[in-house]
């Protein structure tokens, strides 16, 4: 029996193209079929060259199968090439044989996974941060694709304070404890994300979706839970006729400590005292003046104004108020003596008047 005569070998149902877009669900494509003319079902043998990884040759079905695959670092064409030969005996011992091929390229073209909407899912809308508090990390902000493609995102902000941070990796942003009083207030800062979705395989021109919102920082005012005088004046006791003194130191305190500007006022200081602010304290300076005998009632008064919220537009007092006394003593004497005696005076009767005679001093 002589072997079965092919005429020829062709590829009768040709693959030109499979096209996959990143993170579609599994895509199987690609049929192909060879036939002999006449059908004499000679054992085919099909291979494959260069078919990249992230793709699956299914011979017993004659296709190839592209399983769901996120990886957006597959974009591109990839070159294939497909071979399916048989060997025909050139006569009935079988001994030797004609190869009959067919061999042809087709590609596989990766496209851009496909987003359709990209959105704010996590938004920052207001921090709030009282001056004086610990460290404060805002809630986390986050942007979504639909599908999820995983596109790498670019995160810019605009007009974020110098007190605060942003920690693009965590997505969030941190307040440090702060003292300083002059940053209460409201700050408005812009949070943009954008992605890069390319327009096709070749990855030469890109669309770009965003998100952009603005959200509030709001400085709010350190809160003073008490006002107290730590440091009180209870009274000044000066003896007339002695050196200068300096007395009377007080000071007020906030709990917590948040240095709100103090304003002192003194009511009924007498004249002949003196208010040293930028000590804290009184001084009486040296007199003589036995007038001044006496006890003094003074007011002595320190306010903070703690503003209501950031805005600053109204602010509460808080304050302490309370007398002291000065007493003006009387000058001290510790001995009295005579520096200079009368001697004797003598006088004859009808004599002329004696003048700046016996003179004393104590």
């Amino acid at each position: 029996m002589e072997p079965c005569l092919v005429a020829s070998y062709d590829a009768t149902t040709i693959v030109t193209v499979i096209v996959y877009n990143v993170n579609q669900p599994t895509l199987t494509a690609g049929h192909y079929q060879f036939d002999e003319t006449p059908v004499c079902k000679y054992p085919e043998t099909v291979t494959v060259t260069n078919l990249p990884a992230f793709a699956v040759h299914n011979e017993p079905t004659s296709d190839f199968t592209i399983p769901q695959n996120a990886n957006l670092s597959l974009i591109g064409e990839y070159t294939v090439t497909l071979r399916s030969e048989i060997r025909v005996p050139n006569d009935y011992t079988g001994t030797t044989f004609t190869t009959k091929f067919v061999e042809y390229n087709f590609v596989i073209q990766v496209e851009e996974c496909v987003v359709n909407t990209y959105k704010a899912n996590q938004i920052i809308t207001v921090i709030s941060y009282n001056v004086g508090a610990p460290t404060l990390v805002s809630p986390k902000y986050s942007f979504d694709e639909e599908p999820a493609c995983y596109y790498p995102e670019t995160v810019t902000v605009k007009n974020l304070p110098p007190f605060a941070t942003h920690d693009e990796a965590a997505s969030e942003f941190t307040i440090a404890k702060n003292t300083d009083l002059s940053i209460i207030g409201s700050y408005t800062v812009t949070l943009r994300s954008e992605i890069s979705v390319p327009t096709d395989y070749t990855k030469t021109s890109f669309t770009k979706k965003f998100v952009e919102y603005d959200f509030l920082i709001l400085i709010e005012p350190c809160l003073v839970n008490s006002y107290v005088a730590t440091t009180t004046v209870t009274e000044i006791l000066y003896n007339i006729g002695a050196p200068s003194k300096t007395d009377g130191r007080y000071g007020f305190d906030e709990a917590p400590v948040c240095n709100y500007p103090e304003k002192v006022t003194v009511t009924n200081l007498p004249v002949f005292a003196k208010h040293n602010p930028a000590t804290s304290d009184f001084t009486v300076p040296q007199t003589t003046n036995l007038a001044l005998l006496g006890e003094y009632i003074v007011t002595l008064r320190s306010e903070i104004c703690v503003p209501n919220d950031h805005t600053k537009a109204a602010c509460k007092t808080m304050f302490v108020e309370y007398n002291f006394r000065i007493l003006m003593n009387p000058c001290i004497v510790n001995t009295y003596t005579d520096t200079q005696r009368v001697g004797d005076i003598s006088y004859n009767i009808g004599a002329p008047s004696l003048i700046n005679v016996g003179k004393y001093i104590f």
